[in-house]
């Protein structure tokens, strides 16, 4: 499927990053693994 640039990959930030970054501040419960992702129609 299509997308614009908001769409990149390169336009997201890498979530074990972040949530690494804030540590401090969240307890991760539980994580989700997408299994399909449909960008735009």
């Amino acid at each position: 499927m299509g997308g614009n640039a908001e769409e990149a990959p390169m336009a997201y930030k890498d979530i074990n990053e972040v949530m690494n970054a804030q540590s401090e501040l969240v307890d991760i419960l539980g994580t989700f693994q997408p299994r399909i992702v449909r960008m735009d129609k």
